[in-house]
């Protein structure tokens, strides 16, 4: 990884470490409260033991008989102390409340204890695990919304520098891709302006110009179909896609030959018929034969096949060019994308061709993919749905 990267992740680092030690932080501080708070409650039960005792002593004086007494202590159990019970001594801790201070050895309630039930501190511990584990879950759904926003936040920030350098490698490209045509029929006009050259040279000239003038206009369409964005109203007609290809075919013919690429047409695309807008429709073709030719080495043959599969119209475009690396093939549709490689680098481009091929492809209701197979070069296919029989007697 590239050293700024990492640079660039750091921020990101921190959020994330401060996250968990807030996270980390509340919980801990909470379940140290928790725990406060179950001591201070099994305390207080436990303190009433001794409250109760002072309670039982009017009882005890002023009831001398055992069984009156003892109805009397259970009724201040029940009305008073409901967390406590009676129980003998030979049942209770060293720490119990008895009430032998209270009575002579020969009484028979010499040998209870009050204690806090069992089932009140268990409560208590309930309600005390509870509320721990409120706190783990309340900390740990907070910690996920942190680290989300956390998230959303880096993934923005990357978003924004990504956008922003390939906005910079756009103006770049754009920038060299429309001044090479332009210093071209600059020196081109100069040459023809000095009126020494002989009528073939001149021909030559201005075949050349008319070429450098077709790639301006190209990537200049390019820029305007791109700018104009998905609300351009498409002008859907009824038409054979092999007179679309045929017609590119033709604009090219003479690029292909400067560049010694051989143009092959194959296929049995005479028949087929599909809706599509002629303009935008052409252009796509455009874009992927520009880049065929651009990638292919001298004397090397671009493939293009029109044939049906099923219910659609497929158009394939095979180059003998170095092909897409693996690592960039997710990416090529992407806006302003252009490859990392030194021959895409020294080819041009604006990264706007195959971007405007798929969402042209998309707003057909058709697609566009790289094929991958192990072969030498990169073959695109174009699917477009083919009218059915009722459409195409109506479109004739």
């Amino acid at each position: 990884m590239h050293p700024w990267k990492r640079i660039r992740r750091l921020p990101f680092y921190l959020l994330v470490g401060f996250c968990f030690l807030l996270t980390a932080w509340w919980i801990y501080f909470q379940v140290r409260a928790s725990h406060q708070i179950e001591e201070s409650r099994l305390q207080a039960v436990q303190a009433h033991t001794h409250e109760a005792l002072v309670d039982f002593a009017p009882v005890i004086r002023r009831q001398t008989d055992p069984t009156e007494r003892r109805v009397g202590i259970d009724k201040i159990l029940v009305d008073e102390y409901p967390e406590l019970e009676l129980i003998s001594d030979a049942e209770a801790g060293s720490n119990e409340a008895r009430l032998a201070p209270f009575l002579s050895k020969e009484d028979p309630l010499h040998d209870l204890v009050v204690r806090v039930r069992p089932s009140t501190i268990e409560g208590i511990q309930k309600d005390a695990r509870s509320t721990r584990l409120m706190f783990f879950t309340e900390g740990g759904t907070f910690l996920i919304v942190l680290l989300v926003g956390a998230f959303l936040f880096y993934r923005s920030v990357s978003r924004e520098l990504a956008l922003h350098a390939q906005h910079e490698l756009f103006l770049r490209s754009a920038t060299h891709e429309l001044k090479t045509p332009l210093a071209a029929l600059k020196l081109g006009l100069q040459s023809l302006a000095q009126d020494r050259m002989d009528p073939e040279r001149s021909k030559g000239y201005l075949e050349l110009l008319e070429g450098q003038v077709d790639r301006l206009e190209f990537e200049i369409e390019n820029m305007l179909l791109i700018a104009e964005g998905r609300e351009k109203e498409l002008e859907m007609q009824p038409g054979n896609p092999a007179e679309d290809v045929t017609a590119v075919i033709d604009e090219f013919a003479a690029r292909a030959q400067a560049r010694e690429v051989e143009l092959e047409l194959s296929g049995e695309g005479h028949s087929l018929l599909v809706m599509r807008d002629p303009l935008t429709f052409r252009q796509t073709l455009r874009n992927l034969l520009d880049n065929a030719i651009k990638y292919s080495p001298l004397g090397e043959t671009v493939r293009i096949e029109i044939r049906k599969q099923g219910r659609q119209a497929t158009i394939s475009i095979k180059d003998a060019g170095p092909g897409v690396p693996h690592s960039e093939r997710e990416k090529i549709f992407d806006k302003f994308f252009r490859g990392q490689t030194g021959s895409s680098d020294a080819l041009g481009g604006t990264g706007l061709g195959l971007f405007f091929a798929a969402e042209t492809m998309q707003a057909h209701r058709g697609s566009i993919r790289l094929e991958h197979d192990d072969g030498p070069g990169s073959c695109f296919t174009l699917t477009l749905p083919l009218l059915d029989s009722a459409a195409s007697e109506e479109a004739r």
